[in-house]
């Protein structure tokens, strides 16, 4: 696995800061989001530090005094850039996104080709009561949620033109 820059892993902590409103930023959160982002908890914390240096985070602490980290006016709109970013420049798509949305260049192809799929699952699945030589064609069922990851994954992080 190949470790985030300081910048890759300040974005996540963006993104994931914007999806949960805020984060518990005790050192248990910390050795957990640690190994999420698959980084020592060294250099989470110098991101934390760097983000709250640049006002795009606020440290806080609640009425029990456990310190938790939420997003400035600042943050949300640094976060919606980065986010902006990622969809106009798209980031390199994955080999199993390649490989599933391969021959299917545009997000109504693949659609077409995820409910297709899907229906011959679910024939194989009914008609595999009456011969038995059908239930293998079920593992179709894999082929949708393939498509499916594959183009959630094209929606949320690149471009389909």
């Amino acid at each position: 696995m190949v470790r985030p820059t300081l910048i890759e892993l300040e974005a996540d902590l963006l993104e994931y800061l914007q999806v949960n409103g805020s984060l518990v930023a005790d050192e248990e959160r910390a050795a957990t989001l640690a190994r999420l982002f698959g980084v020592p908890t060294a250099e989470l914390a110098a991101a934390w530090n760097r983000l709250a240096e640049l006002e795009l985070v606020a440290i806080e602490t609640d009425p029990s005094g456990t310190p938790f980290m939420r997003l400035t006016e600042r943050g949300v709109e640094h976060a919606e850039f980065l986010a902006l970013e990622d969809q106009q420049t798209g980031r390199p798509r994955p080999w199993w996104v390649r490989f599933g949305l391969a021959g299917a260049p545009t997000r109504r192809l693949a659609w077409a080709c995820c409910w297709i799929s899907l229906l011959i699952a679910v024939f194989c699945i009914v008609y595999g009561f009456r011969n038995r030589l059908f239930w293998p064609g079920g593992l179709f069922i894999l082929s949708a949620l393939g498509y499916w990851l594959a183009i959630r994954w094209v929606d949320r992080h690149g471009t389909w033109g």
